[in-house]
C-alpha cells in the first residue's frame, strides 16, 4: 500500500483520538519478535550465520549505539512466547497468560492487571490517540486492554493490525509495513506511548528457509535507524521522546530441528536472553549496563519517564540506564508470603537488580542467597512439622539454560530449623505453585499443575510443554509422583483438599482447540492418597460459566479456592470473566466435584479484583472488591448460605490474600507499590452485614 493511501485511511480516526489535553513526552517500544542477541545486539557471533552482529545490523551499531544504553544482560524469565511476554512488558508482572491464537476476536484472555496504555491515559484523562498498538500479528491484539476494573475498553489502546492491503484481515508480509503505518500514525497526531510489533522475523524463523530467518533480522536495521532520524526531526519529537528496542523473547540456541534456531518457547539462553537498547535524552548515551534487565521493568521504567505510576509492577525502575535518576520509587515491602498453623514465610521486595527477592522466616533466610528472583511461596504444618516449598532463578548467562527450580523445605521443630529435602521436579515454569497437604500418618501430598515451559498445550513452538495435573507424595526421605496429563490445556493455579481418603483437585484450565480462549472454566478431579496412576477420576469441567450465564459465548474462569464441608462435600469459590465484567463466584459440589449442585454469583458493592485469588475463612470466601466511585478495595466475605459483609483496607491495591485458622493475611499497598502485611480475624466480618440479593 502507497504511503499516501495508508495516510489516507489513518487521518480520519488518529485525528479523532488526539489526545484532549496534548502531554509533552512520547515512548516508542520496538519489539523485534523472535529475534536473538547473537543477530542483533549482542558481543557473540552468531551461530546461524558466523557473523559478529555488527555485521547484521552495521547501521543500527555505527549510528544508533552511540546515542543509546545497550542493556547487555536483558532476560525473558516467563514463558518465551509473544503474549506472555507482552503482557510482563506491558503490566510491569509477569502473569500467567496463555499465547493462543486471535480466532475472529481475541475474547476474554487478557491481563489481570492494567497495562501501561490504561494508566498512562487514565491517570491524563487522555483520549485513544495517547497510546496506540500496531502489529502484522493478531496475537498481541489481546493486549490492548485489560480486565482491571474501571480500566480496560475505554482506556486501552487504540489497536490496528497492519494488513495485507485494505480491507484485509491478513496481517501485512513483511515488516516495512508496520514501520510505514507507525510513521503515519506519529505524523498525524503524537502519542505517550506507542507499541510496534515487527512480527515478520518471527515467521521467517519458524516457517521460511535457512537463510530468512538473519535475512530478516538485516532488513530491520535501516528502518530502525530510518525511524529515529525521522523521529528527531519533528519538532514534536525531538527533545522529549524516547525510543526502546527490544525483542519479547529469541530462539533456541541448541534444539533437534534443523536448523537449531526454528523456534522458541523454552528455557534456553537462546530464548532468554533479549536485546535491549533504548534512546533518547537522559539515557547513558554510548554506554553498556549490564545489570540484570528483565521484560517486567520495562513498564515502571518507561512509567517514570513519563510521569506515570505502575505501582502493581514487580519490575523495578531501572535508574542505572539514565545518568541522572528519575526519582520515581521502585517497589518495596513483602512481594508474597505464605501462613499456616502460626508460621509466617514472607518474600521480600530488594532493590539490587542481581537479587530481586528472598523468603525469610523469623529472620532466616531461606532462599538461595544468589537467587535472582524468588517467588511462590507454599507453607503447611501439622504438630510440630513445617514443610514449605518455593521457586527460585540463579541466573547464569554461560549456562545452556537459565530454568526455575523448585524448592522444598522440612522443619521438625515447628520452624527453627529446616532441611532441604528436593522437590518433585528438577525444573518449573514461571507460573508453577503448589498446595500442601500434610498426612495424619506422616508424610505430605503436593498437589500442582505441571507445565515446564509455560505453554498453552503441549507441542507449541516446537516444544513439549509436558502439561499435567500432579499429586507429588513425599515421604521416608523421597519423592514419588502421580500425574494425570489429558483432559486440560494451560492448567494455572491448582488449589486441593483432603477429603477423607481422597484429594480433590481444582485448576483453572481451557479446552483445546479454537474454544480455548473463549471457554475456559474450573476443572475438577480427585484420586487417593495412595497416588496410583489408576486412581485419577477424568478432569471434569464444572461448567460455571454455562450454569451462570446460558448461551454466553465467552465466559473464563480463574482462581479457584477449596473448602472441604463434609462427607463428599465440596464448595469453590472462583474468579470469574464475563462481557468485560469480574464475578466472585461460589459453588458446591455432593461428590468430590463430580457434579456441582448450587452455583451462583456473591452480589458485591463493587468488582472483585481479576488477579487475586479468594480465600476460605471457615465456611466463608473472602475476596477483595474495589469501589470504582472512592477506587479504594474493601475485603468481602460471602458463603453459600450466609449474607456478605465487608471490610474496608483504606488502599487503593492488593496484591495478595492468605488465611491461617481464623486469621486473614492480606497485602496491602500504602503508597504507589510498596506492599506491607495488615491482618484481620474472621469475627470482624461478623457486624453489619450488606443485604445484597443473589
Amino acid at each position: 500500500m502507497s504511503g499516501s493511501r495508508l495516510l489516507a485511511l489513518l487521518a480520519p480516526l488518529a485525528l479523532a483520538c488526539q489526545p484532549e489535553d496534548e502531554t509533552a513526552g512520547t515512548a516508542l517500544v520496538l519489539v523485534m519478535d523472535g529475534v536473538r542477541v547473537e543477530e542483533s545486539f549482542g558481543d557473540e557471533r552468531s551461530s546461524a550465520t558466523g557473523e559478529h552482529p555488527s555485521a547484521i545490523m552495521p547501521a543500527s551499531w555505527d549510528q544508533l549505539f552511540p546515542q543509546a544504553v545497550r542493556a547487555s544482560n536483558a532476560w525473558n524469565l516467563g514463558t518465551t512466547a509473544t503474549a506472555p511476554a507482552h503482557a510482563s512488558l506491558l503490566t510491569g508482572r509477569r502473569q500467567a497468560l496463555g499465547n493462543y491464537p486471535v480466532y475472529g476476536e481475541p475474547g476474554l484472555y487478557r491481563t489481570d492487571l492494567p497495562t501501561l496504555f490504561e494508566l498512562v491515559r487514565r491517570q491524563d484523562e487522555l483520549g485513544p490517540g495517547a497510546a496506540l498498538l500496531l502489529a502484522n500479528t493478531v496475537l498481541v491484539q489481546p493486549l490492548a486492554h485489560s480486565e482491571w476494573p474501571g480500566h480496560g475498553f475505554d482506556y486501552g489502546a487504540s489497536y490496528s493490525l497492519v494488513t495485507r492491503e485494505a480491507g484485509s484481515s491478513e496481517p501485512a508480509e513483511g515488516d516495512e509495513e508496520v514501520f510505514e503505518a507507525l510513521r503515519e500514525r506519529l505524523s498525524v497526531a503524537q502519542p505517550r506511548l506507542a507499541l510496534a510489533n515487527l512480527h515478520k522475523v518471527d515467521r521467517a524463523g519458524h516457517y521460511g528457509d535457512r537463510g530468512d530467518y538473519p535475512d530478516r533480522v538485516r532488513s530491520l536495521d535501516e528502518p530502525l535507524v530510518e525511524l529515529w532520524d525521522w523521529l528527531g526531526s519533528r519538532e514534536a519529537y525531538t527533545d522529549d521522546s524516547w525510543m526502546l528496542v527490544l525483542a519479547d523473547h529469541g530462539r533456541h540456541s541448541s534444539a533437534d530441528a534443523d536448523p537449531p534456531w526454528r523456534h522458541h518457547g523454552c528455557d534456553c539462553v537462546g530464548c532468554r536472553r533479549l536485546p535491549f537498547l533504548l534512546l533518547g535524552p537522559g539515557v547513558r548515551a554510548g554506554e553498556d549496563v549490564d545489570v540484570p534487565v528483565l521484560l517486567a521493568d520495562v513498564a515502571p521504567t518507561l512509567g517514570a519517564l513519563l510521569g506515570v505510576e505502575v505501582p502493581m509492577a514487580s519490575g523495578l525502575v531501572l535508574d542505572e540506564l539514565f545518568v541522572e535518576p528519575t526519582g520515581a520509587p521502585s517497589r518495596s515491602g513483602v512481594a508474597d508470603l505464605a501462613a499456616s498453623g502460626g508460621l509466617l514465610a514472607e518474600l521480600h521486595y530488594l532493590s539490587d537488580p542481581a537479587h530481586r527477592s528472598e523468603l525469610r522466616m523469623d529472620g532466616q533466610l531461606l532462599s538461595d542467597p544468589e537467587a535472582l528472583v524468588v517467588e511462590a511461596p507454599s507453607l503447611a504444618t501439622l504438630g510440630d512439622q513445617a514443610w514449605l516449598c518455593f521457586r527460585e532463578l540463579v541466573l547464569d548467562a554461560s549456562a545452556p539454560e537459565s530454568s526455575w527450580q523448585p524448592r522444598c523445605l522440612a522443619s521438625h521443630d515447628l520452624g527453627r530449623s529446616w532441611e532441604d529435602i528436593g522437590a518433585p521436579e528438577d525444573r518449573v515454569s514461571a507460573y508453577w505453585s503448589l498446595d500442601l497437604l500434610p498426612l495424619e500418618g506422616g508424610g505430605l501430598l503436593a498437589v500442582y499443575a505441571s507445565n515446564p515451559l509455560g505453554l498453552q498445550f503441549g507441542g507449541a513452538d516446537g516444544a513439549d510443554s509436558g502439561t499435567a495435573l500432579v499429586m507429588a507424595r513425599y515421604q521416608e526421605g523421597s519423592w514419588s509422583r502421580s500425574s494425570q496429563e489429558h483432559g486440560v490445556t494451560f492448567p494455572v493455579d491448582a488449589a486441593a483438599v483432603l477429603l477423607e481418603d481422597r484429594v480433590v483437585l481444582a485448576v483453572g484450565a481451557g479446552r483445546s482447540g479454537a474454544a480455548g480462549r473463549h471457554s475456559r472454566d474450573v476443572f475438577t478431579t480427585s484420586l487417593a492418597g495412595g497416588a496410583r496412576e489408576s486412581s485419577w477420576s477424568r478432569p471434569m469441567p464444572a461448567e460455571l460459566g454455562e450454569r451462570l450465564a446460558p448461551g454466553a459465548r465467552w465466559w473464563r474462569m480463574e482462581h479457584p479456592a477449596l473448602r472441604a464441608a463434609g462427607v463428599g462435600q465440596v464448595q469453590l469459590a472462583a474468579v470469574g470473566y464475563l462481557d468485560g465484567t469480574t464475578l466472585a463466584v461460589l459453588a458446591s459440589s455432593p461428590d468430590l466435584g463430580v457434579s456441582w449442585e448450587r452455583a451462583f454469583p456473591l452480589a458485591l458493592p463493587g468488582v472483585p479484583l481479576p488477579h487475586v485469588a479468594p480465600v476460605w475463612l471457615d465456611d466463608r470466601a473472602v475476596f477483595p472488591v474495589l469501589d470504582e466511585d472512592t477506587e479504594q478495595v474493601s475485603l468481602c466475605a460471602g458463603g453459600l448460605d450466609s449474607g456478605v459483609s465487608c471490610l474496608s483496607t483504606g488502599s487503593l491495591r492488593i496484591s495478595r490474600l492468605a488465611a491461617d485458622g481464623e486469621d486473614l493475611l492480606v497485602l496491602v499497598d500504602q503508597g504507589s507499590g510498596q506492599w506491607e502485611l495488615e491482618r484481620y480475624e474472621a469475627q470482624d466480618f461478623d457486624g453489619v452485614q450488606i443485604n445484597v440479593p443473589r
